[in-house]
């Protein structure tokens, strides 16, 4: 059975299922074993590892991007300069999903 709840005034909104709950965490664990397994396949093609013959192959493409942080700016600036910086600035809003369980908490 779907339940409807009322949120944000007015808005009917459907009931979030715990099959939906259980394959987040599922997708969860799967982004996690790729993330392990393309580490693990990139380290060895940098050590020189062959790609066992077949109807995929594999490549590495690079790109470059500039990041600044905090440091970089201190070293660039000074710290006074990048706390009169970092006062403007409007801080942004980071949204954390949790799944819950009786005995368990999970980050997604």
């Amino acid at each position: 059975m779907v339940t409807q709840s009322w949120t944000s005034g007015l808005a009917l909104t459907r009931a979030i299922s715990q099959f939906e709950l259980q394959r987040l965490q599922q997708l969860q664990a799967l982004r996690s074993d790729y993330d392990r397994l393309r580490k693990s396949i990139l380290e060895r093609l940098e050590q020189g590892a062959i790609v066992e013959a077949g109807r995929l192959n594999v490549r590495v493409d690079h790109r470059w991007q500039r990041r600044l942080n905090r440091r970089v700016l201190e070293e660039i600036l000074g710290v006074r300069e990048t706390n009169e910086i970092y006062d403007e600035l409007q801080p942004s809003e980071s949204r954390f999903l949790k799944v819950y369980r009786a005995d368990n908490v999970v980050e997604i």
